[in-house]
């Protein structure tokens, strides 16, 4: 399963994303959801473990596997903040997007998030449609 580890920073952030579109590329999907998934995950490391964290993403037939892992003790659930708030909806985006998504314990402490996501062919996103090719 390729993985990579990054930093608690947030402009590890646009690397992660960067590494799960160029993954999600060679397995041939589709990279928009990856990208969406793994920068909320990576955001919500960087600010609520502030630990080092891990992304892998691997393919099972039609479906890409997202996982996160991160050394922080607290806990991951989906959150429904105030219309006017600014943050607060990063893992109900994943919830929204995934076709499924949970967290693991990882010991001594930490935890894995995980999300499957619809494998589409890399093609699909790359056109218009309706319009003549």
């Amino acid at each position: 399963m390729p993985s990579q580890s990054f930093d608690p920073r947030i402009d590890q952030v646009r690397s992660a994303r960067h590494f799960a579109e160029a993954v999600a590329r060679r397995l041939g999907c589709a990279t928009e959801e990856v990208a969406l998934v793994v920068s909320e995950l990576a955001a919500n490391a960087c600010q609520h473990a502030q630990t080092p964290f891990e992304v892998s993403i691997e393919r099972h037939d039609s479906a890409l596997l997202v996982e996160l892992l991160d050394h922080g003790p607290n806990a991951v659930f989906e959150m429904e903040p105030p219309l006017t708030a600014e943050r607060g909806r990063g893992v109900r985006i994943v919830a929204t997007v995934a076709r499924s998504w949970g967290v693991r314990p990882h010991s001594p402490e930490g935890k894995l998030v995980w999300a499957e996501l619809d494998c589409r062919p890399l093609h699909a996103s790359t056109q218009c449609q309706g319009f003549p090719q």
